[in-house]
């Protein structure tokens, strides 16, 4: 539980810290490194992983 709290903090100071000007750089690198075609899937495999580290994260507590 103190794991996951800690992380939770740490996961909303860090996106909190982000603004839409490095979030369209982030795109943007995204884009030209993968290829639009490639998207779709891409997005597919991080949700995946996130629902997996999520489900890990969860079961620890």
């Amino acid at each position: 539980m103190v794991f996951s709290k800690v992380f939770q903090i740490k996961y909303t100071m860090l996106i909190a810290s982000i603004g839409p000007f490095e979030l369209a750089i982030i795109f943007l690198a995204i884009i030209l490194i993968f290829g639009i075609e490639r998207l779709p899937e891409l997005a597919k495999t991080i949700a995946q992983g996130l629902k997996e580290f999520k489900k890990t994260i969860n079961s620890i507590d």
